[in-house]
């Protein structure tokens, strides 16, 4: 097996061990000093609590820790976070780890799920806060040196696209009537009657080869017609709707208070301070 070493050195995430998951703490040794962190509340660089520290992932067969599982206040469930170990400080009295990020920097950052061996990502974004300095406190440089690392909050714009209204697009019947004129043919009876002169009665029997005699009690019918209108309604396309949505660009602003450190040298005695100006350096950041 491995020989265990403490938790929290520097490592790089290429050289990551196989087996590295949620740790057990049997599996692990800590630091001289170092206290467990699970159960820690991690809080940002700018005193803003951020969430609860739930587990520490690393390797069993390297017995080290290489990162820390992280539930954001609020959130538990729902989203989750590993970050590096290398990055975060601790304070064992209070129970809690300090991280160089503000509570923003840490919600934008890749959220972890179970299993994902994706330590990469998670290490590619983390590692850029590590060179502010995990801690508040004053750090000793060298002999006769005191170094307080001065932080000032940076504005960094994201995008977030959400709803503002929506568009109905409906169809209603309206109804109307249409006066229709056309001709019709209607069948029409006449009846005539002419008087046969008696000299004339033995040749009308004689040609009368066309004429229908009637038997006492017989009828004859003769259908009298008429053409009636019959209306068939078939729709037909008369005219497109086309609904299309295009992008505007417009321009946004908005007003931030950002934060800015200070340090100020006070003089008690009778001593000389050469104290430089502050040098500013504010600006501006895009986010992804």
């Amino acid at each position: 097996m491995a020989a265990r070493n403490p938790i929290g050195r520097q490592y790089g995430y290429s050289a990551l061990p196989d087996d590295v998951d949620v740790m057990a703490t049997h599996q692990y040794d800590l630091a001289e000093g170092q206290p467990d962190p699970r159960g820690f509340e991690l809080w940002s660089r700018d005193d803003e609590r951020i969430g609860i520290v739930r587990d520490l992932i690393g390797s069993p067969s390297a017995a080290r820790g290489y990162f820390v599982r992280v539930d954001p206040m609020g959130m538990t469930g729902t989203r989750q976070f590993v970050v590096p170990l290398e990055i975060l400080s601790f304070d064992a009295g209070e129970r809690r780890a300090y991280g160089p990020f503000t509570r923003a920097e840490f919600m934008e950052g890749p959220v972890y799920q179970a299993g994902s061996r994706d330590f990469g990502r998670y290490y590619d974004y983390w590692s850029r806060f590590g060179s502010r300095g995990a801690t508040a406190t004053a750090q000793a440089a060298t002999a006769g040196e005191i170094r307080v690392p001065i932080t000032e909050e940076q504005a960094q714009i994201r995008k977030e696209q959400r709803e503002i209204g929506h568009v109905v697009l409906r169809k209603r019947v309206e109804t109307e009537t249409q006066h229709i004129s056309e001709p019709v043919t209607r069948t029409r009876v006449e009846v005539e009657r002419h008087a046969v002169p008696a000299d004339q009665q033995r040749e009308y029997a004689a040609n009368a080869t066309n004429a229908t005699t009637l038997k006492e009690g017989e009828v004859i019918r003769v259908p009298v017609t008429e053409e009636r209108l019959i209306v068939d309604k078939v729709p037909r396309v008369t005219e497109e709707v086309v609904l299309r949505k295009e992008a505007q660009t417009r321009q946004a602003e908005q007003d931030v208070e950002l934060r800015r450190e200070h340090v100020e040298v006070d003089e008690d005695g009778d001593v000389d301070v050469d104290a430089p100006a502050p040098a500013g350096n504010s600006r501006q950041t895009r986010g992804a």
